[in-house]
C-alpha cells in the first residue's frame, strides 16, 4: 500500500481514536460488534479514505482490541483496613475517567489495556491510603514493573485517581538526571495537570502561566487543568529561585492540589523540605495527605550505610516524608533487587511493609524473553552478536582512552538503522519516531569522541544517499549505497518491500536524521540553561548512564550496546531497547555480545522465578518482609549482595544464597577447564557404575536421560569439588561442595545424565548421546548460543519425577495461566523426592567463534552442570540450604567490571 497523505493519515488516526474511544469497558466484543462501529465512523470519512485504507485502520484496532494485561500480584499486610469501596459512593472519579478518554483518544492505546489499567491502578489507590483518614499514619510501598513497560503510565492514572480522591501534594522524585526529569514533568503535564510551557515564561502567577498551552488531558477537559497547582516545569527544577519565589501557603489552598516533579539531587532535595518545612513551622507538621512517588526506587533512594549514618538522598526522603502528618511512599522499580538492603526493621525507613505489587505487561510487551529467545511470530532473532568492539572499547578503559575508530559492526548497525528508516516509511510510519542507541563506555570523554566519528560517518552515508540513490538506481556504482543495500540484503531481505522500494524511499527517509549525544555533561548544560529538552523525530543517540535510568527514545529500532558487567540491577536498567514497537518489532535490532545477551537470559529467569515466588507468599499469606529475605537469599542477587556490603566496609564479604527450590546451573563454559571437568565426569560415572550399577532411563515426559537414585552425598560434593566453572558462575564452587558434603539436610541424591541427538561416547562403561547445540567461543570462555542461551530445558526436570504428578503440576500451571504453552521448570521443583545433580554432555559439532574462524575446539566434550533442589512450602526463615559464600572486593570487581561496580557515570 502506498504512503497515506498528510490529510488521509489524520482522517485514518481520527476514525482508528473515535472507535477505540467507545469501546473502552466494554467486556465481550466481537468481531462482528467492531466492525458495525467501525463502519458508522467511517461513513464520516468517506471522503477521505478509500476503502482499502478503512481496511487497514480495521486491522489496526483489531490488533489492539487483541492485546491484553493480565492482573498483577500484590503481598501486603492482612490487617490493612480497605476504603475505596465506600469512598467511590460519595467520589466523583472525574479526572480519572478524563486520563481514560485520553489513553485511548490520544496515546493510541488499547481499550483493553486501559480497561486493565484501570483496575490495576483502583488497586494502587487502596494501597497507598485513604487520604481522608484522620489522624497520623505513614504508607510505604513497591511496585515492581518490567524496564520501558508502561510504568509511567500507570502511575500518572494513580495520580488522577489520588487526587479525585482527596490527595492534595504529590512530588514525583524522577530520576537523577535533567533529561529524565524533563522528560516525566512533560508526561506529567500530559496525563495529570493538562498544561504546558512551550516557551520559557516570563515573570507572572496564577493557575495558568503566560505561554502556557492546555495539552493532554487538558484538551479534553479544560476546567481540570485549571484546577492543579504545578510547582515545577519543564524548564525549571525545584531549584533555589524556586524556593524564595513561591509565596503560596499550602493550608490556605485546601481544594487545590499541588504537584512537584525534582531530581533526586541533594541541592533540590534540600530546597523542596526547606520550603515544605517553612509551610510547617506553626503545627510542626503539614496535616494534608502527601503522595510521593519515586521512579527508580532502586537509584539513590535506598540507604547503604550504617543507620546512625544515612546516605544523602535516602536521609532528605525520609525528611520529605516526615514534615507530613500523613504520608504514603511509592517507589516504582524494574527490579526485585530494588530495596531488598533497606533495614525492615527501620520504623522511618523507605522498605516497603505495606505492601509490594508486581506489575504484568501487556501481551505486546518486547522484553528480555522475546528479545533474546527469537518468539516463533517473528521466526528471527534481533539480536546481533559483537565480537569486534573490544579493540576499540577494550574492558576496563579508562577516560584517556583514545577511539581510533569505528567497529565495523557499528558501521553496519548504521546502515541497518537508515534501512529500517526507509521500511517504516514504506509501511506508512512516516510520522512516528525512531531512534539508534549507541552504549559503549561510561566515560563522557569516550562517548564524545565515540560521538564525532558517529556523526562523520551518518553524515558520509546521508550526503550519499541525496547525492547518488538515483544514479545508483540507473546503474551507476557507489561504494556507499552499495554498502546500504548489503545491509537491507542481509538482515531485511525478506520484508514485504524489494530494495528498488527502498533505494526509492531513502532520501527522503533518512534525510532528516540528526546525530546526539546524552551524558552527564549535557545534562548539566541542559539543567544550566533551563533549555528545552530536544528529541528529534529521527535521532542517532550516542550515550552512557545517563541512558540507562528510565530515559525513553521513542521508536528505538537498533542498539549497540557493548558495556560490561554481569549486576542484575545495572544490565537490567540499561535495556533500552525492551518496550513496544507496534508496526515494526520486526524491524528491531541489538547488538550485543553472547555473554551480555547470557547474562539478560539469566536475569530474566531469576525474576520470574521470583514473581512465582510472590504469587506463592501471597497464597500463603506472607509478607513485604518476608519477599525480601527471598530476594536477599536469590542466586539472582548474589553479586549485588555482594556489592552492596563491600562498598560500606570490608575487603571481604560473606553472604548466604538460598538453594531450596532453585536450579541454577552454568551459564558459561571455561576452555582452560575442559579437559579437567571431562576427567571429573569419567571419575564420576566410575564410582556410580560401582556402587550403583548401570543407570535406568528416565521418565519419558522429560526426555532422554540416564539416572541413578540415591547416590550418597559425598559422591555428588565430589563431582563438585572436581568441577571447575567459569569465574562467572561463581555459585558453583568450594562453598556450595562443602554444603553439599556437611550442612544440607539431604544425604541422598539423583544423578541424572542429559542424552543428546549426537554421537554416542562410551565413558566408564556408560553409553552416553553427545549433546549437541551452538557453542560459541569468546576470549576466556565459551557460550551456548542456541535460541534460548542456556543448556538446560524447562522440562528436564520431568525426568526425575513421577509422571502423573509432573502432568498434574504442568495441568495445574496451565490453567491459572492459559497463555502460556508449558510450565517453567520451577513448577516440578515441589515434586523432587530428592536434590538432582543434572549433568550436560556436549559434542561439539557445533562449536565456532565468529571473531577467529581459526580458533580450535577443545580436545574433549564439554561438561555442563545443573542442581535442582525439591521446593515446597516457602519460609524465608529457613536456612537448611544456605550455603554460605566469601569473596574479596578484588574479585568482586573482577566479575562486576567498572560498569557493575560504580553506579554514575564519569567524566
Amino acid at each position: 500500500m502506498s504512503i497515506m497523505t498528510e490529510v488521509e493519515e489524520a482522517a485514518a488516526a481520527e476514525l482508528e481514536s473515535a472507535v477505540l474511544a467507545v469501546l473502552v469497558g466494554k467486556s465481550k466484543l466481537t468481531e462482528l460488534a467492531v466492525d458495525d462501529k467501525i463502519g458508522k465512523y467511517a461513513a464520516i470519512h468517506a471522503e477521505d479514505l478509500t476503502p482499502e485504507q478503512v481496511n487497514l485502520v480495521r486491522d489496526r484496532i483489531h490488533a489492539k482490541l487483541g492485546i491484553t494485561m493480565d492482573d498483577g500480584t500484590v503481598l501486603r499486610d492482612d490487617q490493612y483496613e480497605l476504603w475505596l469501596e465506600d469512598a467511590r459512593k460519595t467520589t466523583n472519579f472525574k479526572r480519572a475517567a478524563t486520563y481514560r478518554q485520553y489513553l485511548v483518544g490520544d496515546e493510541g492505546f488499547s481499550p483493553t489495556v486501559v480497561t486493565a489499567m484501570d483496575e490495576l491502578t483502583d488497586d494502587l489507590l487502596e494501597l497507598v491510603g485513604n487520604p481522608k483518614k484522620p489522624g497520623a499514619w505513614a504508607r510505604r510501598g513497591l511496585v515492581l514493573g518490567d524496564v520501558q513497560s508502561g510504568k509511567t503510565a500507570t502511575y500518572l492514572g494513580l495520580f488522577n485517581k489520588a487526587i479525585d480522591a482527596g490527595y492534595r501534594l504529590i512530588i514525583v522524585l524522577a530520576g537523577h538526571t535533567e533529561h529524565l526529569r524533563k522528560q516525566t514533568q512533560k508526561r506529567v503535564d500530559e496525563g495529570v495537570i493538562g498544561r504546558r510551557t512551550p516557551t520559557k515564561p516570563k515573570k507572572g502567577s496564577g493557575a495558568k502561566l503566560p505561554g502556557e498551552i492546555y495539552v493532554g488531558i487538558g484538551k479534553h477537559d479544560v476546567d481540570l487543568a485549571k484546577k492543579v497547582q504545578r510547582l515545577t516545569s519543564e524548564w525549571a527544577d525545584f531549584n533555589a529561585a524556586s524556593q524564595q519565589g513561591f509565596s503560596l501557603h499550602l493550608e490556605g489552598m485546601d481544594n487545590i492540589p499541588f504537584i512537584f516533579v525534582v531530581k533526586k539531587n541533594k541541592s533540590i532535595l534540600e530546597n523542596l523540605h526547606g520550603w515544605l518545612a517553612d509551610q510547617a513551622k506553626d503545627t510542626g507538621k503539614l496535616d494534608f495527605p502527601l503522595l510521593l512517588l519515586d521512579d527508580e526506587s532502586d537509584y539513590a533512594s535506598v540507604n547503604t550505610r550504617d543507620e546512625d549514618n544515612p546516605t544523602v538522598i535516602n536521609e532528605l526522603i525520609r525528611r520529605l516524608l516526615d514534615v507530613f502528618q500523613r504520608s504514603s511512599y511509592l517507589g516504582f522499580s524494574a527490579t526485585p533487587f530494588a530495596n531488598i538492603f533497606i533495614d525492615s526493621d527501620v520504623e522511618n525507613d523507605i522498605y516497603p511493609r505495606d505492601y509490594i505489587y508486581s506489575l504484568e505487561a501487556p501481551s505486546n510487551y518486547v522484553g528480555a524473553e522475546r528479545v533474546f529467545s527469537p518468539s516463533e511470530e517473528i521466526g528471527i532473532s534481533p539480536t546481533v552478536h559483537l565480537f569486534d568492539s573490544e579493540d576499540y572499547f577494550p574492558a576496563g578503559h579508562k577516560v584517556g582512552h583514545q577511539v581510533v575508530g569505528l567497529p565495523p559492526s557499528l558501521n553496519e548497525a548504521l546502515r541497518v538503522y537508515l534501512v529500517a528508516n526507509a521500511i517504516r516509511d514504506l509501511r506508512g510510519q512516516v510520522d512516528k519516531k525512531r531512534s539508534m542507541l549507541i552504549n559503549v563506555s561510561r566515560y563522557v570523554a569516550v562517548q564524545e569522541q565515540v560521538h564525532q566519528l558517529v556523526a562523520g560517518e551518518l553524515l558520509k552515508l546521508k550526503n550519499a544517499v541525496a547525492l547518488h540513490a538515483s544514479s545508483y538506481a540507473a546503474g551507476h556504482p557507489n561504494e556507499e549505497v552499495e554498502s546500504i543495500r548489503a545491509a537491507f540484503e542481509k538482515f531485511y531481505s525478506d520484508c514485504e518491500y524489494s530494495w528498488s522500494e527502498v533505494l526509492d524511499q531513502l532520501p527522503a527517509a533518512v534525510g532528516g536524521i540528526v546525530d546526539r549525544v546524552i551524558n552527564s555533561k549535557v545534562d548539566k548544560k541542559l539543567e544550566a540553561s533551563e533549555s528545552k529538552l530536544a528529541n528529534p523525530d529521527r535521532q542517532v543517540v550516542v550515550g552512557g548512564d545517563v541512558l540507562s535510568r528510565g530515559l525513553t527514545l521513542e521508536g528505538l529500532t537498533v542498539s549497540y550496546f557493548y558495556r560490561h558487567t554481569a549486576a542484575s540491577d545495572t544490565l537490567l536498567q540499561m535495556a533500552r531497547w525492551f518496550g513496544y514497537r507496534p508496526g515494526y518489532e520486526d524491524l528491531c535490532r541489538v547488538w550485543i555480545t553472547p555473554e551480555a545477551a547470557d547474562n539478560f537470559a539469566f536475569i530474566d529467569r531469576s525474576i520470574k522465578e521470583l514473581r512465582m515466588d510472590l504469587i506463592a507468599m501471597r497464597d500463603q499469606g506472607l509478607t513485604p518482609r518476608d519477599f525480601g529475605l527471598a530476594v536477599r537469599k536469590h542466586p539472582g542477587s548474589m553479586l549485588i549482595t555482594a556489592r552492596s556490603k563491600m562498598k560500606s566496609a570490608t575487603s571481604v564479604s560473606s553472604f548466604s544464597i538460598s538453594y531450596k527450590g532453585r536450579a541454577p546451573e552454568t551459564t558459561k563454559l571455561a576452555p582452560v577447564a575442559a579437559k579437567g571437568n571431562f576427567k571429573a565426569l569419567t571419575k564420576l560415572l566410575k564410582v556410580l557404575t560401582a556402587d550403583h550399577g548401570h543407570p535406568k532411563l528416565g521418565n519419558k515426559g522429560g526426555g532422554s536421560s540416564l539416572v541413578w537414585r540415591q547416590v550418597d552425598r559425598a559422591v555428588v560434593a565430589a563431582m563438585l569439588t572436581d568441577y571447575k566453572a567459569h569465574p562467572m558462575d561463581f555459585s558453583f564452587g568450594p562453598a556450595l561442595a562443602e554444603h553439599v558434603r556437611y550442612k544440607s539436610q539431604y544425604d541422598a541424591w539423583d544423578v541424572c545424565v542429559r542424552q543428546g541427538s549426537g554421537g554416542t561416547l562410551t565413558v566408564s562403561d556408560v553409553n552416553m548421546k553427545l549433546i549437541e547445540t551452538n557453542l560459541e567461543h569468546q576470549p576466556g570462555l565459551i557460550a551456548v548460543s542456541g535460541s534460548k542461551r542456556r543448556l538446560a530445558g524447562s522440562q528436564d526436570l520431568k525426568a526425575l519425577i513421577d509422571g502423573a504428578a509432573a502432568q498434574s503440576a504442568e495441568e495445574s500451571y496451565l490453567a491459572l495461566n492459559p497463555k502460556k504453552k508449558t510450565a517453567p521448570e520451577v513448577v516440578y521443583l515441589d515434586h523432587l523426592e530428592r536434590p538432582a545433580l543434572i549433568i550436560y554432555p556436549l559434542g561439539l559439532s557445533k562449536f565456532g567463534s565468529s571473531e577467529d574462524a581459526n580458533v580450535e575446539p577443545p580436545e574433549c566434550p564439554l561438561v555442563g552442570l545443573k542442581i535442582a533442589y525439591p521446593g515446597g512450602i516457602i519460609d524465608p526463615d529457613d536456612t537448611s540450604e544456605d550455603v554460605e559464600y566469601m569473596i574479596t572486593k578484588v574479585k568482586l570487581k573482577e566479575l562486576l567490571g567498572d560498569d557493575g561496580w560504580e553506579d554514575t557515570e564519569s567524566e
